[in-house]
């Protein structure tokens, strides 16, 4: 956990003085060497994760906020995808990142640092500065 964290920068999202999320980044080129094969495996990219929102700020906009600063981040390291995943039993989560955040990648169980047992997690890209909104039709 320690040399993970090493290599990873940590957040805290404030507005207005207050703490509302916290979430890390990273930028390599291919995180799950044995998971998932990404679309863009061989790209530079830039790895969110750990994103969270206090209770009363959902809904407010934070996650669409921290979505635009990680394509400038995305864009001032080189990356040219963002690439990310959410736990896929988290049905609301994976539903917003899907209708307005990224292309979901497809599915995969994996082991992950502190669960007792492989989770199954939905992979998603983003190339920095598209707009993923799902948009109804008229």
């Amino acid at each position: 956990m320690r040399r993970r964290l090493e290599k990873k920068k940590v957040w805290v999202l404030y507005h207005e003085g207050a703490l509302v999320g916290t979430c890390t980044t990273e930028v390599q080129s291919q995180r799950f060497d044995e998971a998932i094969r990404w679309q863009s495996p061989d790209a530079r990219a830039l790895h969110p994760s750990k994103l969270a929102v206090a209770p009363a700020m959902r809904g407010q906009g934070v996650v669409r906020r921290c979505f635009h600063w990680f394509d400038e981040q995305a864009r001032q390291a080189g990356c040219t995808v963002i690439q990310f995943m959410a736990v896929t039993a988290h049905t609301e989560i994976v539903a917003m990142y899907a209708a307005r955040f990224g292309k979901k990648i497809g599915t995969e169980k994996c082991a992950l640092d502190g669960w007792e047992n492989p989770v199954e997690l939905t992979f998603f890209e983003r190339i920095p500065g598209v707009d993923y909104s799902v948009r109804e039709k008229r």
